[in-house]
Protein backbone atom coordinates (compact mmCIF):
# COMPACT_ATOMS: atom_id res chain seq x y z
CA UNK A 1 0.00 0.00 0.00
CA UNK A 2 1.47 3.41 -0.89
CA UNK A 3 2.34 5.97 1.71
CA UNK A 4 -0.61 8.30 0.47
CA UNK A 5 -3.06 5.61 1.03
CA UNK A 6 -1.95 4.45 4.23
CA UNK A 7 -2.26 8.08 5.53
CA UNK A 8 -5.59 7.89 3.98
CA UNK A 9 -6.91 5.29 5.21
CA UNK A 10 -5.55 6.40 9.05
CA UNK A 11 -6.92 9.20 9.02
CA UNK A 12 -10.57 7.88 8.08
CA UNK A 13 -9.70 5.42 10.48
CA UNK A 14 -9.39 7.84 13.42
CA UNK A 15 -12.55 10.10 11.88
CA UNK A 16 -14.27 7.09 12.43
CA UNK A 17 -13.79 6.81 15.86
CA UNK A 18 -14.04 9.92 16.94
CA UNK A 19 -17.04 10.33 15.38
CA UNK A 20 -18.57 7.53 17.06
CA UNK A 21 -19.73 6.44 13.12
CA UNK A 22 -19.53 3.20 11.48
CA UNK A 23 -17.52 4.55 8.59
CA UNK A 24 -15.85 1.69 7.09
CA UNK A 25 -12.65 2.57 4.54
CA UNK A 26 -14.45 0.38 1.95
CA UNK A 27 -17.30 3.27 1.62
CA UNK A 28 -14.55 5.37 0.27
CA UNK A 29 -14.16 2.68 -3.29
CA UNK A 30 -17.07 1.55 -3.56
CA UNK A 31 -18.89 3.53 -5.36
CA UNK A 32 -18.74 4.26 -9.23
CA UNK A 33 -20.52 7.38 -10.46
CA UNK A 34 -20.19 9.78 -13.75
CA UNK A 35 -19.61 13.60 -13.86
CA UNK A 36 -20.99 16.32 -16.24
CA UNK A 37 -17.55 15.90 -18.53
CA UNK A 38 -18.13 12.11 -19.02
CA UNK A 39 -15.51 10.68 -16.83
CA UNK A 40 -16.21 7.66 -14.66
CA UNK A 41 -14.50 7.57 -11.79
CA UNK A 42 -14.65 5.78 -8.55
CA UNK A 43 -13.70 6.73 -4.54
CA UNK A 44 -10.86 5.01 -4.72
CA UNK A 45 -8.44 5.73 -2.33
CA UNK A 46 -5.40 5.44 -4.17
CA UNK A 47 -5.71 7.34 -6.97
CA UNK A 48 -6.04 10.19 -4.67
CA UNK A 49 -2.30 10.73 -4.72
CA UNK A 50 -1.59 10.49 -8.40
CA UNK A 51 -2.88 14.06 -8.49
CA UNK A 52 -2.52 15.85 -5.56
CA UNK A 53 0.51 18.18 -4.41
CA UNK A 54 2.08 19.04 -1.20
CA UNK A 55 1.80 22.78 -1.80
CA UNK A 56 0.09 25.08 0.71
CA UNK A 57 -2.74 27.24 0.12
CA UNK A 58 -0.70 30.63 0.38
CA UNK A 59 1.67 29.59 -1.83
CA UNK A 60 2.48 32.05 -5.25
CA UNK A 61 2.52 29.18 -7.33
CA UNK A 62 -1.39 28.36 -6.99
CA UNK A 63 -3.33 29.97 -9.85
CA UNK A 64 -6.74 29.48 -8.62
CA UNK A 65 -7.63 29.71 -5.03
CA UNK A 66 -11.60 28.96 -3.55
CA UNK A 67 -12.22 28.81 0.15
CA UNK A 68 -16.03 27.42 1.08
CA UNK A 69 -16.96 27.29 4.55
CA UNK A 70 -19.78 24.86 6.10
CA UNK A 71 -22.30 25.75 8.65
CA UNK A 72 -24.87 23.90 10.10
CA UNK A 73 -25.01 21.61 6.80
CA UNK A 74 -25.56 23.97 4.46
CA UNK A 75 -22.54 26.01 2.08
CA UNK A 76 -22.44 29.41 2.91
CA UNK A 77 -23.07 31.75 -0.06
CA UNK A 78 -24.55 28.36 -1.67
CA UNK A 79 -22.76 25.78 -4.45
CA UNK A 80 -20.25 27.71 -6.13
CA UNK A 81 -18.62 27.25 -9.80
CA UNK A 82 -14.91 27.16 -9.51
CA UNK A 83 -13.11 27.29 -13.04
CA UNK A 84 -9.88 26.67 -14.01
CA UNK A 85 -7.21 25.98 -17.41
CA UNK A 86 -5.71 23.06 -18.02
CA UNK A 87 -2.19 23.19 -16.32
CA UNK A 88 -3.10 25.67 -13.65
CA UNK A 89 -2.12 24.97 -10.06
CA UNK A 90 -5.90 24.59 -7.91
CA UNK A 91 -6.22 25.22 -3.99
CA UNK A 92 -9.81 24.36 -2.76
CA UNK A 93 -10.05 24.92 1.26
CA UNK A 94 -13.00 23.76 3.01
CA UNK A 95 -14.10 24.43 6.25
CA UNK A 96 -16.90 22.81 8.14
CA UNK A 97 -18.24 22.49 12.10
CA UNK A 98 -18.56 18.67 11.69
CA UNK A 99 -16.39 16.39 10.84
CA UNK A 100 -16.31 15.21 7.28
CA UNK A 101 -14.38 13.51 4.15
CA UNK A 102 -14.13 16.58 1.27
CA UNK A 103 -14.08 14.29 -1.81
CA UNK A 104 -13.79 15.93 -5.83
CA UNK A 105 -14.47 13.56 -8.08
CA UNK A 106 -13.18 12.59 -11.36
CA UNK A 107 -9.34 13.41 -9.77
CA UNK A 108 -10.47 11.50 -6.89
CA UNK A 109 -8.80 13.70 -3.98
CA UNK A 110 -10.02 13.31 -0.44
CA UNK A 111 -9.22 15.07 2.64
CA UNK A 112 -10.13 14.48 6.44
CA UNK A 113 -12.13 17.83 7.96
CA UNK A 114 -12.31 18.61 11.35
CA UNK A 115 -14.20 21.27 13.15
CA UNK A 116 -11.83 24.23 13.00
CA UNK A 117 -9.46 22.32 10.82
CA UNK A 118 -10.14 23.91 6.86
CA UNK A 119 -9.23 19.98 4.48
CA UNK A 120 -6.99 21.75 1.58
CA UNK A 121 -7.13 20.11 -1.93
CA UNK A 122 -4.44 21.40 -4.32
CA UNK A 123 -3.93 19.74 -7.65
CA UNK A 124 -2.88 20.33 -11.20
CA UNK A 125 -5.65 20.97 -13.59
CA UNK A 126 -4.97 17.95 -15.65
CA UNK A 127 -8.24 16.35 -16.91
CA UNK A 128 -10.99 18.92 -18.73
CA UNK A 129 -14.54 18.36 -17.83
CA UNK A 130 -16.72 19.69 -14.27
CA UNK A 131 -16.50 17.74 -11.23
CA UNK A 132 -18.81 18.40 -8.30
CA UNK A 133 -16.50 18.78 -4.76
CA UNK A 134 -18.92 17.26 -2.09
CA UNK A 135 -18.72 16.24 2.12
CA UNK A 136 -19.05 12.30 1.33
CA UNK A 137 -20.77 11.30 4.20
CA UNK A 138 -23.83 14.25 4.09
CA UNK A 139 -23.30 13.64 0.07
CA UNK A 140 -23.61 17.70 0.53
CA UNK A 141 -22.60 19.53 -3.29
CA UNK A 142 -20.00 22.04 -2.49
CA UNK A 143 -18.71 23.12 -5.77
CA UNK A 144 -18.55 22.00 -9.64
CA UNK A 145 -15.19 22.52 -10.66
CA UNK A 146 -14.55 23.53 -14.40
CA UNK A 147 -11.53 22.35 -15.86
CA UNK A 148 -10.85 23.94 -19.47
Amino acid sequence: MRLGAAKLVLAVAILAACSGNNLDTEELSHTSQESESGHSHSHDDTAASDYSLDVPFDSESIDVKSSFQIEQGKVVGGIQRVRAQMGEVVALAVESDTPEILHLHGYDLVATIEPGISAVLVFEASIPGIFEMELENAGLLIAKVEIR
